[in-house]
């Protein structure tokens, strides 16, 4: 059986942020912002919604706009967005039952490969 361990919120944000992640960002299902930080922290609600709206289709076409940066919408899948501006991008993740969604934001200091995989863990680590 694995063993579970109970982190705050803010642990898990101060876990990714000391992964070199621009910002850090968890929210439940119904878009309530669990925590954030970093590059993150002023995300707006109505941001955030828009952004939820995007898994499975196209309706982030037009971007993803998050604490008023705009990203190129690269892909979404039902579990998975992605955005880039220049060097930097956006990734959001569900977790395994949909019931959490860990957004981050990197720069030119981390991968996209890095952030995906770093996002998808903590995904998996917060169960559904």
């Amino acid at each position: 059986k694995k063993q579970e361990t109970k982190m705050s919120w803010k642990a898990w944000t101060d876990k990714m942020l000391a992964q070199k992640m621009a910002g850090h960002m968890i929210l439940a299902a119904n878009g309530a912002v669990c925590t954030s930080g970093g590059t993150l922290k002023a995300a707006k609600a109505a941001e955030v919604a828009a952004l939820i709206k995007g898994f499975g289709g196209t309706s982030l076409s037009t971007g993803i706009i998050l604490a008023g940066a705009k990203y190129f919408f690269q892909a979404a899948t039902d579990d998975t967005i992605r955005g880039r501006k220049g060097s930097d991008g956006v990734i959001a993740v569900k977790s395994p039952g949909a019931k959490y969604i860990v957004v981050v934001t990197y720069n030119k200091n981390v991968t996209a490969e890095a952030a995906s995989a770093a996002a998808g863990r903590q995904a998996d680590a917060l169960g559904g």
